[in-house]
């Protein structure tokens, strides 16, 4: 008799496990932030931007960390707005935007046209195409908006930081598209998000709380304490 009540109580609590969703508050999917793209004086084609921005945004070496990170245009009022402004537009958008570079303020990741379309000297003396320099600036400029300052080079040969101003010069390090481990790391610290290697499975969700694998149907070896039921 006892036998038959234990088998059934092991019974209920694996059903609970199993049915119960998981602890409020908990993410699953990955983290979703929304961007607009728009032109400024621009003469080249808008989408051209956007579809470039798209590509480096769901690369899997960017900012995305793989997958756990997800950057969704939206026709308007996006997290950010990606700019594509003439050099004579770009003082407009105030801070520290002129008419030489690219720049963020607030809100506004603002690529400069003149070097959209044709890279900087520091890139075209390292023999970097310019696909590579588009990479490098989407990246370097959208990383301001997530709250990266400017880095230096680490050492000659090495490559460069994605948050060097590689535009202005290498310093003596290799030309570099993608953010390093170590900023990857630094965004993934700061969104509470993981980073997911190439050829692996993301996640379903940001936290394994001892709570959350109990009601995932993960039943620990230990007994379930009363704050872990899935209720």
């Amino acid at each position: 008799m006892g036998q038959r009540v234990w088998a059934a109580a092991i019974a209920v609590v694996a059903a609970v496990a199993v049915c119960v969703p998981a602890a409020a508050g908990a993410r699953t999917g990955p983290l979703v932030i929304s961007y607009d793209v728009r032109g400024r004086g621009n003469v080249s084609p808008l989408e051209d931007l956007a579809a470039t921005a798209a590509e480096v945004y769901a690369d899997p070496r960017g900012w995305s960390l793989g997958g756990s990170i997800r950057f969704e245009r939206v026709e308007t009022g996006g997290a950010f707005t990606l700019w594509l402004a003439s050099d004579d537009r770009m003082s407009t958008f105030g801070g520290a935007c002129d008419r030489l570079w690219s720049c963020r303020n607030g809100r506004n990741v603002v690529i400069n046209e003149d070097r959209w379309l044709g890279s900087t000297e520091s890139y075209v003396e390292a023999g970097a195409s310019l696909e590579t320099y588009r990479q490098m600036v989407l990246n370097h400029e959208t990383g301001h908006w997530l709250g990266f300052g400017h880095a230096g080079c680490p050492r000659a040969g090495a490559p460069a930081p994605v948050m060097q101003q590689q535009s202005m010069t290498l310093a003596g390090c290799a030309p570099n598209s993608w953010p390093l481990p170590s900023e990857r790391a630094t965004l993934a610290a700061r969104r509470g998000v993981p980073i997911v290697q190439a050829g692996g499975t993301r996640p379903t969700t940001t936290t394994r709380s001892g709570r959350d694998i109990a009601c995932r149907g993960e039943i620990p070896r230990v007994a379930l304490r009363a704050w872990m039921r899935c209720f």
